[in-house]
């Protein structure tokens, strides 16, 4: 796809970014904002984190040094981008209703790139956060009536126990899935 279609597939869309506040969710918001100026709205779907609310984690994402040459050439381009107070591994990603509902007419590209990757937390949390949380975000995505494209990033180390290389390719578990969520819960 030509560099021009890339573009004109971004005009006037309205995305859901999750993530935002990661180091891949802030490299994404940037790319979007700078890269393709049609874009009508970014949601960014964040999560109440240490007693600071969701609005007020937006402006801290958006004063990283990644977004000064925006800020300069582009000031106004930080209009389009919205908080949505949600957490991913919450049922309907804990939005409130009339969020939810307006999300579920306007968004029309997903980009899901929230991740818990902490190597301390406990098992269980870990999957309720990325695998619950993916689950959350497909039954949100089944739900919208415009949507064209949902792009998810898995998180690292999944198969961890694998010696040396690790292909990109899903491996067996060697136990019945249902199980280990059995045992964890």
């Amino acid at each position: 796809m030509s560099s021009a279609r890339v573009e004109d597939f971004y005009g006037g869309k309205s995305i859901l970014l999750t993530g935002a506040s990661g180091y891949l969710g802030v490299v994404l918001l940037e790319s979007l904002l700078r890269g393709f100026p049609k874009i009508r709205s970014i949601y960014i779907l964040l999560r109440e984190k240490k007693g600071v609310k969701p609005e007020s984690r937006k402006e801290p994402i958006l004063k990283k040094e990644i977004f000064n040459k925006l800020k300069e050439k582009q000031p106004d381009v930080f209009d389009k981008v919205h908080v949505i107070p949600g957490d991913v591994a919450l049922p309907r990603m804990g939005m409130s209703e009339s969020n939810f509902l307006k999300l579920i007419e306007e968004v029309t590209v997903v980009f899901h790139v929230a991740a818990s990757i902490s190597f301390v937390k406990p098992l269980r949390f870990m999957l309720v956060s990325n695998a619950m949380g993916l689950d959350y975000v497909l039954d949100f995505c089944r739900q919208l009536k415009k949507l064209d494209v949902l792009v998810y990033t898995s998180t690292a180390y999944s198969n961890s126990n694998r010696e040396k290389v690790i292909e990109e390719q899903i491996y067996r578990l060697p136990f019945p899935a249902q199980r280990f969520l059995d045992e964890i819960k």
